[in-house]
């Protein structure tokens, strides 16, 4: 003979497999959309790496300012600063970008001094070299990643703030992603 159960018994049961479905579902798309995201930040060719270049194309430019301009230079120390700290990957994106703005406008005053500089004059190589750096500076500057990671990030954040999934989803510990801003 079976054992019979309880009807209060089989509800329960169903309640606690529609919540562990719930539960389950809600937490594994909100993770698999925020793996997508994170790929976009860290993944080969993400932001990161656009920071990554134009930390390197900042002290890069260090390199060839100290030939032209003297030792101890504030500007050519606040471009080596900036890139130095664009390339540290535990820092915030809100402290990434400000590091990004101080770069920018520390290589447009190094600039103006090296084209000033008499021996920066004399030198097609430097000179070709710090305008190819400025162009791959603003090339990275403009890149689309940077865009798509934002819109990305702002949609995943705009479905965690909805008030069925994403309230669950809060509940549960999911965090919303840094816009780059």
């Amino acid at each position: 003979m079976k054992p019979k159960l309880s009807i209060g018994v089989c509800v329960l049961i169903s309640l606690a497999l529609v919540l562990f479905g719930l539960i389950f579902g809600t937490l594994s798309g909100f993770n698999d959309d925020r793996k997508e995201v994170m790929a976009l930040l860290s993944g080969e060719g993400g932001l990161m790496d656009v920071l990554q270049f134009r930390g390197a194309d900042g002290l890069n430019l260090t390199v060839v300012a100290r030939r032209h301009l003297p030792a101890g230079d504030a500007d050519v120390q606040a471009v080596e600063n900036a890139a130095g700290k664009l390339r540290e990957p535990q820092a915030s994106l809100s402290a990434l970008k400000e590091q990004d703005r101080r770069l920018a406008a520390a290589v447009e005053r190094v600039a103006e001094k090296l084209a000033q500089t008499p021996s920066f004059q004399a030198s097609a190589r430097d000179k070709s070299y710090l305008d190819m750096l400025k162009a791959d500076l603003q090339k990275l500057s403009a890149s689309p990643v940077i865009a798509t990671y934002n819109q990305a990030a702002a949609d995943f954040n705009k479905q965690l703030d909805s008030k069925t999934g994403g309230a669950l989803a809060r509940l549960l510990g999911m965090q919303p992603c840094e816009l780059y801003q």
